[in-house]
């Protein structure tokens, strides 16, 4: 395999984690956006 489609994958993964930690935060940052915009 070549170095390229290493370090591609390497970004696919990364950007794929970077998705999921998103998603998982989205909640927690939605809540302090409507508890700043709601005082």
């Amino acid at each position: 395999m070549s170095l390229t489609f290493w370090s591609n994958y390497d970004v696919n993964v990364s950007k794929k984690l970077l998705e999921i930690k998103v998603l998982k935060l989205q909640p927690q940052i939605l809540k302090t956006l409507t508890k700043h915009t709601g005082e």
